[in-house]
């Protein structure tokens, strides 16, 4: 993909970031002289492994200049979404799996008891053990996940300018 396809992020000299910004946008602002070409950027996405660079390495044509009134035009762009969203540390869905792993044991349990043959009465426990730590391990990683979440907004939150 060419560095006109791409989405840009931009960051001023106390690190804000703001963004994404298509290349047509960023025209628009140099030419209004909001940024110039040495303005901290980096190409949006996953794979945006070269980090933090002028916008003139990108774009040859945006040139260097007086910084000075840019640290105040590159403003982050606040998530009304971030801002206000609440995220629960604890996920419904890991209550439920564990609730699911009981009755997969009780399953088991009940099947190895009732049952009159010895093999199928194994099979079924073994089944039944199989699905309470399937269960166990998947409510582990949403707990996980959910928690990760939960730091990544905290983080968020403390970062904002807002706050």
């Amino acid at each position: 993909m060419r560095n006109e396809e791409k989405l840009w992020l931009l960051s001023d000299s106390r690190g804000y970031e703001s963004g994404p910004f298509t290349f047509a946008q960023l025209q628009e602002r140099y030419a209004a002289h909001e940024i110039n070409g040495d303005v901290l950027c980096m190409p949006k996405g996953f794979l945006a492994a070269s980090g933090w660079k002028p916008l003139s390495n990108y774009f040859p044509d945006f040139k260097g200049g007086d910084v000075s009134h840019i640290a105040v035009s590159v403003q982050p762009q606040g998530s009304t979404t971030l801002a206000t969203e609440f995220i629960e540390r604890r996920s419904g869905w890991a209550t439920f799996l564990r609730v699911v792993g009981c009755v997969n044991i009780l399953v088991g349990l009940i099947g190895f008891v009732a049952s009159d043959d010895k093999r199928l009465g194994g099979i079924l426990l073994a089944i039944g053990l199989v699905g309470v730590i399937q269960s166990f391990l998947f409510a582990f990683l949403v707990d996980v996940f959910t928690d990760i979440r939960w730091f990544v907004k905290k983080i968020a939150d403390e970062r904002s300018p807002d706050a």
